[in-house]
């Protein structure tokens, strides 16, 4: 035993809130004895760094030996049990060795339920195998989740059959949070949920139906959803929690009901202190938690936001560890992961060729091995938004996709093949091509966008559908008003970011267009700076690199004698570098024209002509050509015997094949030569509208000159009636 000042003494040495622990557990201060609880709290605090957070949970744990304690520790840790599942549910340390040893081998057994259901619900190896057994044998219909779910309640096996047939009654699916009930109150929840408009499901079961009334009535008054987490408090709780977030400014849902109002007090101080945005993940973490996380990153140059308070400091220190071996940009969905899970994955990726980056850590590895089966299956490049989906989904997609004809690729992954069935739906009633960026937006979101271009005469494609209707109709304005055309690259911004764009172009006398919305104007600013240090025209491609990119650039072209400008933009320095290689080793002359083409292609491009035609062909402006149009056009020139004459006159390979054989035709109709002095005839390299103008003017003076023979002809045989008659006459 324990008195409560000798308590709150403890308590106070170890960062404890006495107050709350008492509220939690008041036998703790019957059961408990000072050294045993000291014995305990060094244990959990020094060898296993519990959170006082955690321990403040489970009070019982200082009325158990702490050898006990330490032994199932052991155990666990052998068994390789997450260390951060055994923390949030520290009962089951205080377990009895035997029955806990007992309990884990029955339920981790594959061909029972498996160590997977262990690690969602480690609290159930506090419960007695009999007890599951039971559980078992008497509400077989229950799924292995729910049985083990079922078995770690408090109720009797008789009641839980009477919980699984009001929730069959009901259509309420039998999860976790539903044995926290009777029967008789699960239909008194399920009343008010209909009454109020709501689904009884998961965290409603938290509260009776008179709580629940209360919440409802509270969260109306306060405009807030009434959905999952809210439950987790009471209406009072909810009260105090409206009143903080008020004060603070941070808007009311979802996670903030994770924490209590005084939580949220000491969460929004930290955040304040370390220039933390107070909001969603920040509050799966106590204030305490949070301040170690930031100490981590700061030591780390990791950014402190969103996905990293998914873990703890120590989770952190492992997965920058793992990230640091295997060459990974410690940044957002990493923080999906464990260290161990993190590991997992990198020998998949290694061994399926995936770039181990960004989405590919929204998956496990078995289910990244899933993913590459059904892609290679299917010919899909296993990247980027693929992780977004199962193999499951990805097989309906691929599906869809090729009854649409649509290229199973990139941002078609950011949807369902329900959602993708909708979409083309919509697509095909107005026109716009199912490819790219359409999938960024939903079928309703794209009949508003199409309503909106209409009205602006804005043809509905590309970047337009990274924004919703509404920012069209604001960039519209912005743009009118400056003298943009609303088009193309303009949409990869908001208006905010078009207007400080515009600003920073007119102060530099850039023409606002195109390339230019690349970039933000801190960017430009910096490009625009680089730019005059190094005597480059800021226009253009050069907007398609940063101004780090661009330093690297302008340092490669110098050593090798290029001038930086134009296509040499659309590369990166080291890609400059390696086509610089490839051209040199061929001896071919580096020109604008060549950067078009990655050094993978040039190569391509060059084996297929040394192959077929020879070394003199290789010249910037053919190796600078796409490799299948080559391979339709040069058979065809040399077949026509013109091919020699493309070592001087390449720009022939500017046209389309269909485009050289009609403008053939057309050089024979008006009588002259497809190769005049040893070069194509110009024809060939008239623009398209100027050469279309020709044909016209051919065919309208053909037309005339018809005119006149038709006139000739129509004189001559009047001449020879006349004549004719005059001899009838005679």
């Amino acid at each position: 035993m324990v008195n409560r000042e000798q308590f709150e003494e403890i308590c106070n040495r170890y960062g404890l809130d006495s107050k709350k622990l008492i509220k939690n557990n008041e036998n703790v201060l019957e059961k408990a004895d000072y050294n045993s609880i000291c014995y305990v709290l060094d244990f959990l605090r020094d060898t296993l760094k519990v959170t006082p957070n955690n321990i403040e949970k489970c009070p019982s744990i200082f009325y158990f030996r702490v050898d006990t304690i330490e032994e199932n520790w052991n155990f666990l840790n052998e068994k390789k049990i997450n260390t951060r599942d055994v923390e949030t549910c520290l009962h089951i340390l205080s377990t009895d060795p035997e029955q806990l040893n007992k309990t884990y081998e029955y339920v981790s057994d594959e061909n029972r339920y498996g160590k997977k259901y262990i690690e969602q619900r480690t609290s159930i190896l506090s419960v007695p195998v009999e007890r599951i057994q039971e559980t078992e044998e008497k509400c077989s219909e229950l799924t292995k989740e729910n049985i083990l779910s079922a078995a770690n309640s408090r109720k009797d096996v008789d009641e839980i059959k009477k919980i699984e047939q009001v929730c069959k009654d009901n259509e309420i699916e039998v999860t976790g949070n539903v044995f926290l009930r009777t029967a008789a109150e699960i239909k008194e929840i399920v009343e008010v949920c209909k009454e109020n408009g709501m689904e009884a499901t998961g965290n409603v079961f938290r509260r009776t139906a008179a709580e629940i009334k209360e919440i409802v009535e509270i969260c109306k008054e306060n405009g807030i959803e009434v959905t999952g987490s809210v439950f987790r408090r009471t209406a009072a709780e909810i009260k105090e929690i409206v009143e903080v977030c008020k004060e603070n400014g941070i808007e009311i849902t979802g996670s903030v009901f994770l924490r209590t109002a005084a939580e949220i007090k000491e969460i929004v101080e930290v955040c304040k202190e370390n220039g933390i945005e107070v909001t969603g993940s920040v509050f799966l973490k106590t204030a305490e938690e949070i301040k170690e996380i930031v100490e981590v990153c700061k030591e780390n140059g990791i950014e402190v936001t969103g996905s990293v308070f998914l873990r703890t400091a120590a989770e952190i220190k492992e997965i920058v560890e793992v990230c640091k071996e295997n060459g990974i940009e410690i940044t957002g969905s990493v923080f999906y992961r464990t260290a161990a899970e993190i590991k997992e994955i990198v020998e998949v990726c290694k061994e399926n060729g995936i770039e181990v980056t960004g989405s590919v850590f929204l998956k496990t590895a078995e289910e990244i091995k899933e993913i590459v089966e059904v892609c290679k299956e299917n010919g899909i490049e296993v990247t980027g938004s693929v992780f977004k989906r199962t193999a499951a989904e990805i097989k309906e997609i691929v599906e869809v996709c090729k009854e649409n004809g649509i290229e199973v690729t990139g941002s078609v992954f950011k949807r369902t093949a329900a959602e993708i069935k909708e979409i083309v739906e919509v697509c095909k009633e107005n026109g716009i091509e199912v490819i790219g960026s359409v999938f960024l937006r939903t079928a309703v979101e794209i009949k508003e966008i199409v309503e909106v271009c209409k009205e602006n005469g804005i043809e509905a494609t590309g970047s337009v559908f990274n924004r919703t209707a509404a920012e069209i109709k604001e960039i519209v304005e912005v743009c009118k008003e400056n003298g943009i055309e609303a088009t193309g690259t303009v949409f990869k911004r908001t208006v905010a970011e078009i207007k400080e764009i515009v600003e920073v172009c007119k102060e530099n006398g850039i023409e606002v267009t195109g390339n230019v919305f690349n970039r933000t104007a801190v960017e430009i600013k910096e490009i625009v700076e680089v730019c005059k240090k190094n005597g480059i025209e800021a226009t253009g491609t050069v907007f398609n690199r940063t101004a780090v990119e661009i330093k690297e650039i302008v340092e490669v072209c110098k050593k090798n004698g290029i001038e930086a400008t134009g296509t040499v933009f659309k590369r990166t320095a080291g890609e400059i570098k390696e086509i610089v290689e490839v051209c040199k080793e061929n001896g071919i002359e580096i020109t604008g024209s060549i950067f078009s083409k990655n050094s993978k292609q040039l190569k391509e491009n060059i084996e297929y002509i040394k192959q077929n035609y020879g070394e003199e062909y290789l010249t910037t402006l053919i190796v600078s050509k796409n490799l299948k149009h080559l391979q339709r056009t040069l058979p065809y020139l040399q077949s026509i015997g013109a091919l020699e004459t493309t070592k001087t006159s390449a720009s022939i390979l500017l046209l389309t094949l269909e485009e050289i054989k009609e403008r053939q035709a057309f050089i024979k109709n008006i009588g002259e030569t497809i190769v005049i002095d040893g070069k194509f005839n110009r024809i060939f390299g008239m623009p398209k509208k100027r050469y279309q103008k020709k044909v016209k003017e051919y065919e309208e003076k053909k037309k005339i000159i018809g005119d006149i023979k038709g006139a000739i002809q129509e004189g001559q045989e009047l001449d020879e009636q006349i004549n004719h008659k005059k001899q009838e006459q005679k």
